[in-house]
């Protein structure tokens, strides 16, 4: 709908979603020939098993969108979602959201300015849903387990009827501005996003069978900064340059949890006024000189409040304290392009600061001689006589010395890398004209051709692939393997 001074469109609709996955596997050995690879063939059938699982989303969504005076940017939505992953009475989840954007150079008092030649103003509202857990998991489930050929049954998963949409509040207020013909644009963004009913795996008593059981249990809060600038430094016939910049600043924490207790797991820990999956570990605190032996502190509350920050060889006698999270505080960014008639150059640096990478491999790796696997180098200025000064403790077999889960193998994972670098060649029209062609381009693509870090480990980007999906194990390597360094030449032709 179409007026002089407004102009409004709105969107009604509606989406089904239906997931089903089914497995089959069947394992059979002795088979006759190598040319005979059927089932049918197989002189014994051993193993086999039948899986499937299934869920679904339905979702109402309408959506307004309304511009007023050439100035003024309002939308409005609402959704309503349902999963089959949550029970009956709280399957559904209501997602509104709004915002409004200012044109402010589209006023009279700034169309005919020099200066500015863009400025808007931006406010928005939303409310989201999360429902990235297992199917079924707000029902109580039996599975069936065979021992000794013996059928049976096993309680696998502990239900809660109540278990329900994670729901996100997302407050954000923006500046985009742009100078000089918008040679030179930056935009300013502040955002606050509050999480309630956060969708955790709760440790709870093993006395029934049970380790863990999803349920609503964080609120936590996430607010950050992130500015971002574009300019076009140089710009000529044959010579151009232009930079783009981006800064991430975010900080967040954990506001409640159920009765106030701790979630923990393995290394890590929620804790209410901390970050979310910290990093709970005791503390290393190096090699006595004297002897070899891994020392920690036992940072154990004095009646004071404060630390006892003595050191003990003695892993048993040292308390777990927050060391650290996997989320850094600082992502930024820079690329530049350069365009000299027929050459192009670009590169791509990017940076985090603030974060820190756990090693779950260094108990096998780096472990003082152990048996377990090749030791990493550093293992080279291990403690050997009394007097030597390293962070190295004596290598001993069979473990015991400092192989102790600990922050000896918590690291900080700042780096700056070259993420990318494009050197190509493009040659002039008047030599491909004569050959029939629009355009030939030649060039060189890099990427991850430099890291610049303090991290010892293979790579501060690398964590536990399989644990990516549940953020409580967020900074978490296992043997992961490094980011790919790529070399790429080519050419394009159009024709």
């Amino acid at each position: 709908m179409v007026r002089d001074d407004w102009q409004l469109d709105a969107t009604l609709g509606m989406s089904y979603e239906q997931n089903t996955f089914s497995q089959l596997f069947v394992e059979g050995q002795e088979f006759p020939s190598d040319q005979l690879q059927k089932l049918i063939s197989a002189g014994q059938i051993t193993d086999g098993f039948t899986f499937e699982t299934a869920y679904s989303f339905v979702s109402y969504f309408a959506r307004a969108n309304a511009t007023l005076f050439d100035s003024w940017l309002l939308k409005a939505s609402v959704r309503v979602d349902g999963s089959s992953r949550f029970g009956s009475e709280v399957r559904y989840g209501t997602f509104p959201a709004a915002s409004v954007g200012w044109l402010a150079s589209e006023e009279p008092f700034l169309q005919k300015s020099s200066t500015i030649s863009n400025l808007k103003l931006r406010a928005s509202w939303g409310l989201t849903g999360n429902a990235n857990i297992g199917n079924f998991v707000n029902t109580t489930q039996f599975e069936t387990i065979n021992y000794n050929q013996n059928p049976g049954f096993w309680l696998a998963i502990l239900g809660d009827s109540e278990l329900s949409w994670e729901e996100t509040t997302q407050y954000n207020f923006g500046l985009d501005l742009g100078l000089f013909n918008n040679r030179l644009n930056t935009s300013f963004d502040y955002y606050i996003k509050d999480t309630e009913g956060a969708l955790f795996l709760v440790p709870i008593p093993y006395n029934n069978g049970i380790r863990f059981v999803n349920q609503n249990a964080a609120d936590i809060t996430n607010t950050g900064f992130e500015w971002t600038l574009d300019t076009k430094n140089i710009s000529t016939e044959d010579f151009s340059w232009n930079t783009s910049l981006n800064l991430a600043i975010n900080k967040n924490e954990v506001r409640a949890l159920p009765n106030g207790d701790d979630i923990i797991r393995n290394e890590k820990i929620v804790r209410e006024g901390e970050p979310v999956a910290s990093f709970y570990l005791v503390e290393y605190a190096g090699v006595d000189p004297d002897n070899g032996d891994a020392l920690f502190y036992r940072n154990t509350e004095l009646a004071d409040g404060t630390l006892d920050r003595s050191t003990t060889n003695n892993f048993g006698e040292a308390s777990r304290r927050i060391l650290g999270n996997p989320f850094p505080d600082v992502i930024a960014g820079m690329t530049n392009d350069f365009r000299f008639k027929g050459i192009d150059f670009s590169f791509t640096f990017q940076g985090q600061w603030g974060g820190q990478l756990y090693n779950g491999g260094g108990i096998y790796q780096s472990s003082n001689a152990d048996f377990f696997d090749n030791q990493t180098r550093d293992q080279l200025n291990r403690w050997q006589q009394p007097g030597d000064i390293t962070d190295v403790p004596q290598a001993r077999l069979f473990g015991g010395n400092g192989s102790q889960t600990s922050s000896r193998y918590l690291e900080d994972a700042d780096f700056i890398r070259l993420r990318n670098l494009t050197l190509g060649y493009t040659l002039p029209y008047e030599v491909t004209e004569k050959m029939g062609l629009d355009r030939i381009r030649v060039y060189f693509t890099g990427v991850n051709l430099l890291t610049i870090t303090d991290f010892k480990g293979w790579d501060p980007e690398s964590t536990w692939d399989s644990l990516q999906r549940n953020s409580l194990f967020s900074g978490i390597g296992f043997y992961s393997p490094p980011q790919a360094r790529t070399l790429t030449f080519g050419f394009n032709i159009d024709f």
